[in-house]
C-alpha cells in the first residue's frame, strides 16, 4: 500500500498504526505522536487532532473495537488455559499424595 493510500477497510497505514496503538493501551495523544509527524505541533494541537481522528472516523473506531475484542479474547483464552494447567497440577499432586500416603 503506497503512502497515503487507504486499504480495503478505508484506513491509511498511519491510521492503522494509530488504531493499533490505541487498542494496545496507549493514550490518544501518545498514539497520535507515534503514528504521525508531530515535531512542529503544540501539545494542545496533538490532543485536539488525536481526539478528532478518533471521534470522526468510524473506520478507526471499528478497528480499535475489533483489536480490543481480539486482545480480550486472547487474554481470556490464556487465562482459561492457565486455569486448566493449574487444575492439572493440583490433580497430579493429589494423585501423588493418594498413591504414596503413609
Amino acid at each position: 500500500m503506497a503512502r497515503g493510500r487507504k486499504d480495503k477497510n478505508g484506513l491509511t497505514l498511519k491510521q492503522k498504526l494509530f488504531a493499533a496503538l490505541v487498542s494496545s493501551g496507549y493514550t490518544l495523544t501518545a498514539s497520535y505522536r507515534e503514528a504521525y509527524d508531530c515535531d512542529n505541533m503544540k501539545d494542545s494541537t496533538i490532543r485536539r487532532e488525536a481526539s478528532k481522528l478518533m471521534a470522526n472516523s468510524q473506520e478507526i473506531t471499528t478497528m480499535v473495537d475489533a483489536l480490543t475484542a481480539r486482545k480480550a479474547a486472547v487474554e481470556h483464552s490464556l487465562s482459561l488455559s492457565q486455569g486448566v494447567s493449574d487444575r492439572e497440577k493440583v490433580l497430579t499432586k493429589l494423585r501423588h499424595m493418594m498413591d504414596f500416603a503413609e
